[in-house]
């Protein structure tokens, strides 16, 4: 009897290690016990014994990807414990075929979003999304398709694949949701973008706003805007001021007279295609901004590097905070550089040189959603001469920047050019654009301000030749789904 109770007690000793250990591990007490714990759903798996069949192997193969995840389960997760369980020929089943896994009559429900293992199957939101990122790092929401999120009012965002969401993201699309390129085997990643709503949204307060997407100008004393070219579906609409799309400010649709203009000799680069901009911006509410100025990986300065010469696509331009811009490039070779950040089938997005309807958008979004007072609601007509002339140029990310909204003088004070997330558009460096001028001789367009600059301002429009390619002269990419 006396070494039987030894032997309890040891066992006992060994039991509380145990829970020690997992709990410093980070798994919590309620996650060890109850009808769904880990340690029930353990020992469930370990009763699956004897001759397995496929639906009983993928349940052990789901509990495995539970503990695994601390409580979570993600798709790659899973992916990677169905390969551990079926051995070197993998689960012969798309994976898209399994949407659900159940044991003990419970549906535990997966969908590529990340999917909490108390069986619910809820759609994670930005802010637990959020939460686990700063916890354990940014993940892909799906390795291997777009995902579907809410924010803390149930606005719908659209998340690509390979990307999770950033640390320091908006709760509230309002706010200026962050997502982050968490596919480490990509050149570009950790790059950053922001979602620009299209559509009627709700903010956290409550309030609703309705961003149309278009192409606007901006009056100069107020910065109010008037739309010259909105899309309220994905048939193009007549335009309201005819003088600024045809014969000033032109971007190509891909339509008959259009095609023909652009055969004609402008020689600058165009969008991928405007009219799939435009229809997945509308179906899928919304698209994404780089959230900085092109940059380029090697650099914090804007100093001269080979790999900013290599402009056929083997170079990919990043979305960072404190990378060197990429400047002194040419509007064909920025078009070219953008166009080859995500130009695969398997990456299920498309990227491009930012177009007018994305820039003028965007600056609407921030004038009606950003809550800087004056600074965002002015926005378009923003000044972005910096404060620190000789460095501005050299960073990409939350310069410091002297405002001047429909005036001449500069405020006293320094404040970053950030507005929902998105920095920069007021100044730093020129962005070139996918807009055409109507003169031949110069038919490239860039927008807004640069470092050492008084005059111009977010909504500008600045034409140039195809042969430009000045250190005052950056891009931003762009990308829908």
């Amino acid at each position: 009897m006396k070494k039987n109770k030894k032997a309890g007690i040891t066992l006992i000793a060994l039991v509380i290690t145990i829970i020690v250990l997992l709990i410093l591990a980070g798994i919590s007490i309620s996650m060890l016990s109850g009808d769904n714990s880990i340690l029930n759903q353990a020992g469930r798996a370990r009763d699956i014994t004897g001759e397995k069949s496929i639906a009983e192997r993928v349940q052990i193969a789901y509990l495995g990807a539970l503990a695994e995840g601390k409580g979570n389960v993600t798709r790659e997760l899973l992916e990677n414990a169905l390969d551990k369980e079926f051995g070197q020929n993998g689960y012969n089943k798309p994976l898209s075929d399994l949407t659900k896994v159940t044991i003990d009559g419970k549906d535990y429900k997966f969908d590529g979003t990340v999917t909490p293992g108390d069986g619910g199957g809820e759609t994670k939101t930005v802010e637990e999304l959020k939460t686990a990122a700063s916890l354990n790092g940014v993940t892909p929401l799906s390795t291997t398709d777009t995902t579907t999120i809410k924010d803390n009012k149930d606005n719908e965002i659209k998340v690509p694949k390979g990307f999770g969401i950033a640390t320091d993201s908006g709760i509230n699309v309002a706010e200026g949701i962050v997502i982050e390129d968490a596919d480490s085997t990509r050149q570009t990643y950790r790059s950053q973008f922001v979602w620009v709503p299209v559509g009627t949204i709700t903010k956290t307060d409550s309030s609703t706003e309705t961003i149309t997407l278009g192409r606007y100008t901006f009056n100069t004393s107020t910065g109010a805007e008037t739309a010259v070219q909105t899309q309220t579906g994905t048939t193009y609409m007549a335009t309201t001021s005819a003088s600024v799309i045809s014969s000033y400010y032109y971007e190509f649709k891909d339509d008959a007279e259009s095609q023909a203009i652009k055969s004609a000799t402008y020689g600058n680069t165009k969008a991928k295609s405007i009219s799939d901009f435009v229809e997945s911006a509308i179906s899928n509410k919304g698209y994404y901004i780089a959230r900085y100025e092109a940059g380029i990986s090697g650099t914090t300065e804007n100093n001269s590097l080979e790999t900013k010469k290599a402009t056929d696509g083997s170079v990919k331009p990043q979305s960072k905070s404190g990378l060197g811009v990429w400047n002194s490039i040419t509007q064909l070779n920025a078009a070219v550089v953008c166009q080859s950040m995500y130009n695969t089938t398997n990456d299920k997005v498309t990227s491009d040189l930012v177009n007018s309807y994305a820039w003028d958008t965007a600056i609407v979004f921030i004038q009606k959603c950003g809550n800087n007072g004056e600074d965002s609601s002015k926005y378009s007509i923003q000044r972005g001469y910096s404060a620190i002339n000789t460095s501005a140029r050299q960073l990409t990310g939350e310069n410091k920047l002297q405002y001047q909204p429909g005036g001449t003088t500069a405020r006293s004070i320094a404040i970053f050019d950030t507005q929902c997330k998105i920095c920069d558009m007021a100044g730093n460096i020129y962005e070139w654009t996918t807009e055409t001028f109507s003169a031949t001789s110069f038919p490239c367009v860039s927008r807004g301000g640069y470092y050492d600059d008084t005059y111009l301002y977010t909504a500008t429009r600045n034409e140039s030749d195809t042969i430009s390619a000045d250190y005052h002269i950056g891009f931003r990419p762009l990308l829908y789904l």
